[in-house]
């Protein structure tokens, strides 16, 4: 039969473990790797729209800090800063002025994201998590002709506030934070187009990929 000082015990006992479980507050540095894209959007004609996509290698790295409200959630806020080296698109026809096209996607942005966790031990933490981003987005689209020289009357350089959704999952054990996740671009930069009735051609930079940090 339990008695009143093992119930205290018992009670105690579970206090010290669930602490032990939540001391994962702190700052963290670290990486992005994986697959960047910016998607376009272009007005063609007076109500239609051409889409597209141009893709690549994605890095970067973030910084900010982790807040654990109990075993089972987390927020942090972080800043991040990454590029997108879009792969050369090539076979433009003549009457384009270039025959190769090569695209760069910026990104620096303030993320804020809530983790709930799925898995739980002393040591380890594994759950899901979902979030916002917003700051400054860019794409710079350099152009070449069929000699390699640039072409710099066709460069374009479109920068803006992007904003958009962060989802995926997350292992923080010991020190060592491993996310797999992607970046879904809900807006980005855009220009109005005087003949497409002034609608917006705009361009949303996104990636998918890992990312590696370090809680001190």
């Amino acid at each position: 039969m339990l008695t009143n000082k093992s119930l205290q015990q018992i009670s105690l006992a579970g206090l010290l473990l669930a602490t032990s479980l939540c001391a994962k507050d702190g700052f963290f540095v670290g990486g992005e790797l994986g697959f960047g894209y910016v998607q376009k959007s272009i007005p063609k004609g007076n109500t239609e729209y051409n889409y597209g996509i141009d893709y690549g290698v994605h890095y970067g790295a973030r910084a900010g800090y982790l807040h654990t409200f109990s075993y089972d959630d987390s927020l942090r806020i972080y800043a991040s800063a990454a590029l997108s080296n879009l792969f050369p698109v090539t076979g433009a026809p003549s009457s384009e002025g270039y025959s190769k096209k090569i695209g760069f996607g910026y990104k620096y942005d303030l993320n804020v994201d809530y983790i709930y966790n799925l898995i739980k031990s002393q040591d380890t933490q594994a759950g899901i998590y979902g979030g916002v981003f917003a700051g400054y987005s860019q794409w710079d689209g350099r152009y070449y002709d069929a000699n390699g020289q640039e072409v710099k009357s066709k460069q374009e350089i479109r920068k803006g506030l992007g904003y958009g959704l962060n989802l995926g999952m997350t292992i923080i054990r010991d020190s060592h934070i491993v996310d797999f996740g992607m970046k879904i671009p809900l807006g980005g930069p855009n220009i109005k187009v005087s003949n497409a009735n002034n609608r917006e051609k705009s361009w949303k930079n996104g990636n998918v990929g890992f990312a590696y940090s370090y809680l001190f």
